[in-house]
């Protein structure tokens, strides 16, 4: 599924959906209380190098993710808010178990994680006044997701976090 398919109404099977938000580069540098925070995990993690480190790993939201549920039957379907997918994507590749069919186990809780749509080649060319439309668009369909997930993990610090 996608970002679209993340929606509940008439006619459709409503589903419970966790949400992830993964901020990295710029969106935590601009933060000081995310600076620390990073710098202090990174401390405890074999040091912090400003350069190398800017970012939180994605298996620490796990961490977190997985406190809260210990073992799950269900399938935990888990949209990530992310500005960087492709990092994303690549670091879950390197956790848990694949079933082949876009599943991920962890544990004894299977997820099922759920992306933006990635921008086309025309909406990467964006700029001025349609590139800030496309992100008030983003914007707006992550405030609609988190706002009717059950779960949120991510920097309270930020717009979506005081959501």
């Amino acid at each position: 599924p996608n970002a679209a398919s993340i929606k509940r109404g008439k006619g459709r099977k409503e589903w419970t959906v966790d949400a992830i938000q993964i901020q990295r580069g710029d969106e935590l540098l601009s933060n000081p209380k995310a600076v620390q925070f990073m710098s202090s995990y990174w401390d405890a993690h074999g040091g912090y190098d400003s350069e190398k480190h800017n970012y939180i790993p994605v298996d620490h939201y796990l961490r977190e993710y997985l406190s809260q549920y210990k073992c799950s039957r269900k399938i935990r379907k888990v949209y990530i808010a992310t500005s960087d997918v492709k990092n994303t994507k690549k670091e879950l590749s390197t956790v848990g178990s694949k079933d082949g069919k876009g599943k991920v186990k962890i544990g004894c809780t299977t997820f099922q994680f759920v992306f933006p749509p990635t921008p086309s080649k025309k909406e990467r060319k964006l700029s001025g006044c349609a590139e800030r439309y496309s992100r008030t668009v983003n914007s707006i369909a992550h405030f609609i997701i988190f706002s009717s997930a059950k779960t949120f993990i991510g920097d309270v610090n930020s717009d979506l976090g005081r959501l």
